[in-house]
């Protein structure tokens, strides 16, 4: 759970800095929502966006570094 929490702070940031108002509202929505299925399909919207080219380099590394712990933590349970 902690990861997750970090996770979306993270994402919240990066939705209000990058998206435009109307993907913002509704991917910050989604995003507060506890359903695990709303989650990745959260992901599957965020992607689609493409805010990955928007972001500077050190965003870019912070973002990919934690997916990975997230990753590591699922893959432990």
């Amino acid at each position: 759970m902690k990861y997750w929490k970090e996770e979306q702070i993270l994402l919240k940031k990066l939705i209000e800095k990058y998206c435009e108002i109307e993907d913002r509202n509704r991917l910050i929505k989604i995003l507060e929502m506890k359903d695990r299925f709303l989650y990745k399909y959260f992901i599957n919207e965020f992607s689609k966006l493409k805010i990955v080219s928007k972001m500077t380099e050190e965003e870019l590394e912070e973002y990919q570094k934690r997916l990975w712990l997230i990753f590591e933590y699922i893959k432990v349970r």
